[in-house]
């Protein structure tokens, strides 16, 4: 049997399942043939939103449940130091270290210009993706 892709959920992908059912985030989140990750930081991150917006904590609650969280140890400041040459935006390096901790080979976010897509590929072995493009690569790879 071969190993589902790994692919590592943009804080940004969560809330925009929450927002709506029927989006690429929400397929992508959905989806048994792909297993998800978010770390610590991220869970934390969308958590934020999510009380900020007033959205429904049970819909993000119902995401994160579908994805494996992994914990990230090191302080913000260690992690913007380490993955901060990734970034574009700084505050989105915890992104690209969760990705790195949790190995996968995806990384799908709204966000594609705040990272440094070449440099994450050539370096780091993962391809950065909106939902739906990763979508529909996944679905060509079959």
């Amino acid at each position: 049997m071969s190993r589902l892709p790994r692919v590592f959920i943009d804080s940004d992908v969560l809330i925009s399942s929450v927002l709506s059912n029927k989006g690429a985030s929400n397929l992508l989140i959905d989806s048994s043939e792909i297993e998800k990750v978010i770390s610590n930081f991220s869970e934390q991150e969308a958590s934020e939103v999510v009380k900020r917006m007033r959205l429904k904590k049970e819909l993000l609650r119902h995401s994160i449940h579908k994805c494996k969280t992994i914990v990230i140890k090191d302080s913000i400041s260690i992690i913007k130091d380490k993955y901060r040459k990734y970034v574009f935006d700084i505050n989105d390096a915890h992104i690209v270290a969760g990705a790195v901790a949790s190995k996968v080979g995806f990384l799908a976010t709204y966000n594609v210009k705040d990272y440094k897509k070449e440099l994450i590929k050539r370096d780091l072995n993962i391809i950065v993706s909106t939902p739906g493009v990763l979508l529909q690569y996944l679905r060509s790879r079959k």
